[in-house]
């Protein structure tokens, strides 16, 4: 089991299970999303660096204290562009983001506080 302010106290995953998840995303991103990397002022149908990363933590159920902290303009304008375009494809991202969100803000105060920025 590994310690990590991503991960929730009661997931007792480890290091090579999540790591085996990240490289199955990762493997399955083009077809499961569609994706053909993209810019698109973080709408809806956008697909990069960003979007990537907050659907593979939405995904695999782990946190993160900055969109917990409502700091990320990114994640914040992607997750509204994809709740206002109601395209069946983005079901299953707004689903993504929605755990993202909501795990992210069941972290501990003590990870929110001290992010070194």
């Amino acid at each position: 089991m590994i310690s990590n302010p991503y991960l929730p106290p009661e997931d007792n995953r480890t290091k090579k299970t999540i790591i085996q998840q990240i490289r199955k995303f990762a493997s399955r991103f083009k077809f499961d999303h569609s994706a053909i990397w993209s810019w698109h002022n973080n709408g809806s149908d956008e697909v990069n660096c960003h979007t990537f990363l907050f659907l593979l933590l939405g995904e695999l159920k782990v946190a993160d204290p900055i969109i917990a902290k409502k700091e990320d303009y990114h994640f914040i304008a992607y997750f509204y562009h994809l709740k206002e375009d109601s395209k069946i494809a983005n079901q299953k991202r707004i689903q993504s983001l929605t755990d993202l969100q909501e795990l992210s803000s069941r972290l501990p105060p003590k990870i929110l506080i001290n992010d070194n920025r």
